[in-house]
């Protein structure tokens, strides 16, 4: 080629082509270039090129391939189109995979095997499942593997495992890629269980099978199964790739689980050369946690390449492993290289300069990374020095240290320093370290404990004892201690304790639990209550007692008017939830929150502070609701409507307002939010007024209001006739109910006193309104004039039952200047662009407790018709569960991969303040 010409020999360039684009994908580029030199390119060199890119790190210069292939009228073959589908399945371009579809059709290669299964691999993959379907289902080839394994990866993915496991079971030939596709389904969905089941039934397996099992069973938390199925795996000699090997140690850096480690450690070295910088490195802080310097040193000094990771990793564990002089030493070493330290660098060798002793060493190296680094000390650094100066006994020192520091010192900084005074038994400095740290927190018994002890040791027994007293009457216990067992169980728990929480703070009930699961572990009361025969408050879940009597009960609640206006009665709230119910410790996890829509700067700041000052969650997500439904919605119907535009319209009818809010993208249209300050707290207050001018006084009566209004409202959809029908009398009124109070003796709840009559109005007929002659005058004047009876144990309900609900449909006839929520929704899609109409009025959602009311749908329904041109579809989709959607769909987005990347760390916090949380969740 170079004597007699580049384009001379047809057979070398072919072969030249070949290895460029397939043997060797990282040339891809150098092949487009060598390609582009070819002066008449055969079919075969043009699909060499398609396949070679189709499989690089770049399939986009597929489609560009093919697009200059149509341009100069080549016609493709029966081997262009499956890898040009490869590429759209690789790049989730399914509208291009339906052109290139269209194509594969008017060339005539659709009965084409391979091009047949590309296509139901792309629509199984990124498409339109039914149409994979419908492919499968023409073919003629259905002892193929292929089409079968597609389907079922694709019915897999989209959470529909039943179908995924028909089409498995009705397989005619089963090959091992069909067994790891079935298992990997099961992983990906959390069925462990059946995983494990078809696991034990394939008849062969391989790496990937293996992994499915043990990434599977890491993702849940349950290690010791990991590691159990890593045994087994060893033991019929199966090795194991780079990305398991990753998971597994930082499992048994987690457990301290030193001997499969070194099993671990001697996989790695089976693997022979080329093995990941990674891995290593994940060596180096496996042995150091699990106490074993020596070998971490070993691994270090064997790997061949270093990176900052592998320094800093053999730093900080020798600090930390009490390896304090060789830490130091390594880091000299480490600025001799081309190898920059970073600021967990340096927070190993102040920690080692620190238990060494060595103050003037830690000093020049805190400055050294300031100046020569150009690393700003953040509060770990800062940390460490306060430690540094207290070890050494230099308290005054560090005390003006703290003085000078940059920004606010925290609660661990003072604490540092507190623990230093006690050890050298400095009182003053100690009394004073102490002030500052009840200023930023009042509820760790070890802060008391700690000055308790310092008036102690010198001999001040009444300021010891003063102090204790002071801890009992801010409300800290001392808690019990404990041993840790190394048990299967509390290995579980406590890797639940690193998951996400998910808290969903609404204004009348708090939905919180774990991240990747479908219901909350607890719903309770967002208030705090006290019953006037007890000078004790209930706080959330203790107002759910049934023996607990909740009349003319006194409430206090965080949240007034939609927003949180006592933070500290939140706080506490919290402080339950998160110690009682959920058991959690806050450092170890990360926070997802609701939020109400345009929550002021001053209230989210304030909340802030709660999360990351006192509870010192390890980051924060927070989200509104509508987004989360939004959500939720789309990923429980994946062809639906709302999953294909990506475009709802979010009905929340919540405690304090109600909310309509356009949602364009997982993103709320805050231009477009129409909001009525009517909510669950107004209708449950109308109700009362209602009950008590006509029947007997209920006004200090909420919770038992709650729940009439629960039990027995319902949304009229005639309101002419049922008015006319709730002044009948007899069982001729079909709307009349009668709810009995608790007497504080044999009911501490209320309840309806005839169950079966309560659903009476739904045999109404779409009937005119029942003639006058029926209506009775006297029963009218009774429940409309009658003074209230204070003594009463039972009342009735007539038209309070759909006058309450009324208010959301027509405010202004109770003379509020509001619009009605069918016109509401109207105007908020009216703000939205014209595009947008026709989808938003066929994705209206419902969510917010007040949706439950029967016939509520219906009625929105028929309104919303009224005032929406005949050529819009209205289409309203009630959630399964109204009170839970919004955390449902926040449940599925913290079990994102990526979530972690998307929340505010407590260290942006303490860098940035509430500024940095506002600027990412609020622009």
């Amino acid at each position: 080629m170079i004597v007699k010409g580049f384009n001379s020999d047809r057979f070398a360039l072919r072969e030249f082509v070949y290895a460029a684009a397939v043997l060797m994908q990282i040339s891809i580029d150098y092949a487009h270039k060598v390609f582009d030199e070819i002066s008449e390119p055969d079919h075969f060199m043009w699909n060499t090129m398609l396949r070679g890119s189709a499989q690089s790190p770049k399939p986009q210069l597929t489609i560009s391939l093919f697009s200059q292939m149509e341009k100069l009228f080549i016609l493709p073959d029966q081997y262009t189109f499956p890898f040009v589908l490869k590429a759209c399945s690789r790049l989730a371009w399914i509208k291009m995979g339906y052109l290139i579809h269209g194509k594969v059709i008017k060339h005539g290669f659709e009965q084409n095997t391979f091009v047949r299964n590309s296509l139901i691999y792309l629509h199984s993959n990124v498409g339109d499942i039914r149409i994979a379907m419908e492919l499968f289902d023409t073919s003629t080839m259905k002892n193929d593997a292929v089409p079968w394994s597609a389907l079922t990866a694709g019915y897999a993915k989209r959470g529909d495992l039943r179908t995924a496991r028909d089409l498995f079971d009705r397989m005619p030939v089963k090959d091992l890629i069909s067994w790891n596709v079935m298992i990997t389904g099961y992983v990906k969905q959390g069925e462990m269980e059946a995983a494990n089941e078809l696991f034990h039934l394939a008849p062969k397996r391989d790496v990937v099978t293996w992994n499915a099992m043990i990434s599977g069973y890491v993702s849940k938390g349950e290690h010791q199964m990991a590691l159990g199925v890593y045994e087994e795996m060893r033991a019929i000699n199966e090795c194991p790739d780079e990305v398991t090997i990753l998971c597994l140690i930082s499992v048994c850096a987690s457990l301290g689980a030193l001997e499969i480690g070194e099993k671990i450690h001697s996989s790695i070295l089976d693997m022979g050369e080329g093995v990941s910088i990674f891995l290593w490195n994940a060596l180096i802080d496996m042995y150091a946690k699990c106490g074993c310097t020596e070998k971490a040193l070993h691994v270090f000094c064997s790997m061949k390449e270093k990176d900052v990771a592998s320094w800093t990793s053999i730093i900080v564990g020798l600090a930390f492993s009490g390896c304090m002089e060789k830490s130091i030493s390594i880091f000299e070493e480490m600025r001799k290289t081309k190898f920059c330290p970073n600021e967990i660098t340096f927070v190993g060798v102040l920690v080692a300069c620190s238990l060494a002793g060595k103050v003037d060493d830690g000093r020049a190296y805190f400055k050294l990374m300031q100046d020569v680094y150009n690393i700003q000390p953040n509060l770990k650094h800062y940390g460490c020095m306060v430690d540094l100066f207290g070890r050494a006994g230099m308290l005054n020192e560090a005390f003006d240290f703290i003085e000078t520091m940059c920004f606010e010192p925290n609660a661990v900084i003072w604490r540092t320093l507190l623990g230093a005074c006690r050890v050298h038994c400095n009182v003053e400095l100690g009394r004073r370290a102490n002030e500052r740290l009840l200023e930023l927190r009042r509820d760790q018994s070890g802060d008391y404990v700690l000055l308790s002890n310092i008036y102690a040791s010198n001999g001040d027994w009444c300021r010891a004892e003063d102090t204790r007293k002071l801890m009992d009457e801010n409300g800290v216990a001392k808690g019990r201690g404990f041993s840790s067992v190394d048990d299967e169980k509390e290995l579980s728990a406590a890797a639940r304790m690193s998951q996400v929480v998910v808290m969903d703070n609404g204004g009348g009930l708090i939905k919180a639990g774990f991240g990747g699961e479908r219901d909350p572990t607890c719903v309770v009361p967002n208030c705090t209550a006290r019953p006037p025969s007890s000078k004790k408050w209930l706080i959330a879940d203790q107002l759910l007692s049934q023996t607990e009597d909740l009349t003319s009960a006194a409430i206090r609640r965080p949240f007034d008017r939609g927003y949180v206006i006592n933070p500290d009665l939140q706080s506490s709230i919290w402080a339950h939830l998160f110690t009682h119910l959920l058991r959690i410790h806050p450092p170890n996890v990360s926070l997802l929150l609701t939020q109400p829509l345009f929550t002021p700067p001053s209230i989210q700041r304030s909340l802030d502070e709660i999360i990351f000052e006192e509870f010192n969650f390890k980051s924060l997500f927070i989200a509104d609701s509508p987004s989360l439904v939004h959500l939720y919605e789309a990923s429980s119907n994946p062809y639906g409507l709302v999953s294909k535009s990506q475009c709802s319209l979010v009905v929340d009818c919540g405690f304090s307002f109600t909310h309509v809010a356009p949602v364009f993208q997982n993103f709320t249209l805050n231009y477009g939010v129409k909001r009525m300050d009517i909510g669950g707290k107004a209708l449950t207050n109308y109700l009362k007024e209602l009950v008590s001018y006509r029947s007997v006084n209920v006004m200090d009566e909420s919770f038992i209001m709650d729940d009439v209004k629960e039990k027995l409202c319902f949304v009229s959809l005639d309101f002419a006739r049922d008015l006319n029908i709730a002044r009948r009398t007899g069982m001729d009124n079909l709307v009349r109910c009668t709810y009995v109070l608790p007497d504080g003796v044999t009911n501490t709840r209320g309840f309806v006193k005839y169950p079966a009559y309560v659903n009476r109005y739904l045999t109404l007929e779409d009937a005119t309104p029942s003639p006058d002659g029926e209506q009775d005058d006297a029963y009218s004047k009774h429940q409309h004039g009658r003074a209230t009876d204070l003594t009463k144990t039972e009342f009735n309900l007539t038209n309070e039952r759909f006058l309450v609900p009324e208010m959301l449909f027509r405010p202004a006839d109770l003379g509020m200047n509001q619009a009605g929520l069918a016109e509401c929704i109207v105007r908020a899609v009216n703000s939205c662009h014209s595009h947008l109409h026709p989808v938003l009025y066929r994705s209206i959602i419902l969510t917010g407790g007040s949706t439950l009311f029967p016939q509520f749908a219906q009625r929105l329904e028929t309104e919303i018709r009224a005032l929406v041109p005949n050529h819009h579809g209205v289409e309203i989709t009630m959630q399964e569960d109204p009170i839970l959607g919004t955390w449902r769909g926040g449940s599925l987005l913290a079990s994102n991969p990526d979530f972690e990347s998307m929340c505010i760390t407590k260290s942006d916090y303490e860098e940035h303040g509430s500024r940095r949380c506002h600027k990412m969740f609020f622009h």
